[in-house]
């Protein structure tokens, strides 16, 4: 049983320390400050697309609060990769106030099995804001650029954490620990000990990676890795008591986890993160590499006459969603070409950008009859033929009172 549960616990370390670090790195999900833009699935999307960034914001925070509210500090022994680079680091070495060294090799290999550690978590985490090739590039080209500086920067500070304060980051400073001292409730998962079955072996205290005693009120302290549960049960069963110390949702012994999951809270809380999710994909699935929008002027009249001719006069926002460089040709079809006029055509954006081209349409008096409504189609012709064809709609109104 202690191997099985060891195992699967360093297993659900090790799968979500792959999970963070291939996120950003597979384009997953990441921003790129640089170029003001956010890669989801694979899809680079843009600032501007504020809708898209605040799904995929809350998708992500909405996550965080389920796994707060259900697992709390199970998580923390279960999935965060610092417990365990601090728990295989202890195997090497002990950390400083903690034991004695077992020798002085055994403290270099510490430090550089550390330096490799620390480096994964500035590089891992800077990757979700920066390109993780640049970062890497620069790092060992010793090229001090914002991105590399960033990460040898949090290098440095994870170093000195976890040589030095071992696990008081935990206690105080731990975002996610926080946010659980906050949302967490009397249903959330923590490790329960009930004093009638103890027999004061102290085991549970001998397996603690933390040095805690379980039995004491350390829910600040305690990651709930279950160790201490797995050497309580193993004393117990020999002498057929009951186990003192396990897993429980709440004080109630008998919540089940069924129960928990027909909480009228869990399922509006699952509820919002399908939907949010369902939107985060729908929006990435219906991005366009090119977009168009059309509107009446605002530089200038947009019903106007001149003698013998009525005008009308428009703003079109061309917008290039695409990673490259592209160079767009307007088109407008409803009325005789010799009647439009762009300031500007083609118009060449680079990624992510949008440009604002002022349109007119000038019709010579008797074309049409006075204040008839004539449907204009406007399409954006890229210079990549792989990009869509993205079209607006518009009205040409024709002036009356034409001189």
């Amino acid at each position: 049983m202690t191997n099985r549960h060891l195992m699967y616990r360093r297993l659900m370390q090790l799968i979500t320390a792959f999970i963070l670090i291939v996120t950003p790195i597979g384009g997953i999900f990441r921003l790129d400050v640089p170029s003001k833009s956010f890669v989801v699935f694979g899809q680079k999307l843009w600032f501007q697309e504020t809708y898209l960034l605040i799904v995929t914001l809350l998708f992500f925070l909405f996550v965080l609060i389920g796994v707060i509210k259900i697992l709390g500090r199970v998580a923390c022994g279960w999935m965060c990769p610092r417990n365990l680079m601090i728990e295989l680091l202890e195997k090497i070495a002990p950390s400083l106030g903690v034991a004695k060294p077992k020798s002085l090799i055994h403290v270099m290999l510490r430090v550089v099995v550390q330096v490799i550690f620390a480096f994964l978590v500035g590089f891992t985490f800077f990757s979700y804001f920066f390109d993780w090739k640049v970062i890497l590039q620069d790092v060992f080209s010793l090229t001090f650029s914002l991105p590399a500086s960033l990460t040898l920067a949090l290098t440095v500070l994870s170093f000195i954490d976890v040589f030095v304060f071992h696990h008081t980051f935990c206690q105080v400073a731990c975002p996610y620990g926080l946010m659980q001292s906050i949302l967490g409730d009397e249903k959330t998962m923590a490790i329960h000990f009930d004093s009638d079955g103890c027999i004061k072996c102290n085991a549970c205290t001998k397996a603690c990676f933390l040095h805690i005693d379980p039995k004491s009120e350390a829910r600040l302290t305690c990651v709930a890795c279950g160790d201490c549960t797995v050497a309580c049960q193993k004393v117990t069963s020999r002498r057929g008591k009951p186990i003192p110390l396990r897993y429980r949702f709440g004080d109630n012994d008998h919540l089940t986890v069924g129960r928990f999951f027909r909480d009228l809270r869990f399922l509006f809380l699952g509820g919002i993160v399908v939907l949010l999710f369902s939107g985060l994909l729908l929006g990435v699935i219906k991005h366009q590499s090119v977009a168009i929008a059309m509107a009446p002027a605002k530089w200038s009249k947009a019903i106007a006459v001149v003698p013998g001719m009525g005008i009308n006069n428009y703003q079109i926002y061309v917008n290039n969603g695409s990673n490259q460089v592209r160079t767009y040709r307007l088109e407008v079809t409803g009325v005789d070409p010799s009647f439009i006029f762009f300031n500007e055509n083609p118009v060449t954006l680079s990624p992510g950008t949008d440009q604002e081209v002022r349109l007119t349409v000038k019709v010579p008096k008797g074309t049409y009859i006075e204040n008839d409504s004539i449907p204009l189609t406007i399409r954006v012709h890229s210079s990549n033929p792989d990009d869509p064809i993205a079209e607006a709609k518009g009205i040409f109104v024709m002036p009356s009172n034409i001189p």
